[in-house]
Parts: structure tokens; sequence; C-alpha cells
């Protein structure tokens, strides 16, 4: 009978800790999302005329943030921006995507503020 109890608190215990669980965003799901984030960007823009997405770095479990890059106009009066793609999940599994502060360049390497 005790052990019969046992197992029953045993197997309820571990019903209830199944939702516990801690969420983990996959680095290379966030990287895919980051491109495709910038991508839209670029093409909602009539003068960015390419993209790029560089290396990306985990902020904790569930925010992961790209180096993204997007070129606007042809040399020599191009301008290149520079700016975080930031990829977050929830704990529900929704994921939401943002930019961050954005550093623009002319062609000779200028800031433009």
């Amino acid at each position: 009978m005790k052990v019969g109890l046992i197992v029953s608190a045993v197997i309820v215990a571990l019903v209830f800790a199944a939702p516990a669980e801690a969420l983990y965003l996959p680095s290379g799901f966030a990287r895919n999302v980051a491109k495709r984030t910038t991508r839209e960007d670029c093409e909602y823009h009539p003068r960015c005329t390419t993209w790029k997405v560089f290396s990306c770095s985990r902020r904790s479990p569930l925010v992961i943030a790209c180096e993204s890059a997007e070129r606007y106009g042809n040399p020599p009066s191009n301008r290149d921006c520079y700016f975080p793609t930031i990829v977050e999940a929830n704990h529900r599994g929704e994921v939401f995507t943002r930019f961050g502060y954005t550093r623009c360049y002319n062609a000779s390497g200028e800031e433009i503020r």
C-alpha cells in the first residue's frame, strides 16, 4: 500500500513539474528569424540594395541578438547602416523581433547623425 502511494505521489509530482521547464531559444532558429526580418525590412525600403546578418550572441536563454547591416543607394553615394536584430521568445513560446540602435555611415566612413 505504501509503495503504491509513493509511486503515485512521484507520478503526480512529475506531471505537475513538466510545465515548469525553462524554454530555450535555439540560436540557429533565432539567426534564421533575424535574416528573414532583416530581408523584409530591406524589401520595405525602396533604396535598400543589400542586407547581411553577421554573428549572433546569446543575451539570455530567451534572447539572442544578431548584428545586421543594410546598404542604401549605390556607390559613390551609398549609406551603410548597422544595427542589432534582437530575437526574443516569451514563456509561451511566441517569438518577437525588434531592431536596436542604428548607426549609419556614408561612403567615406563618416557617421551620419
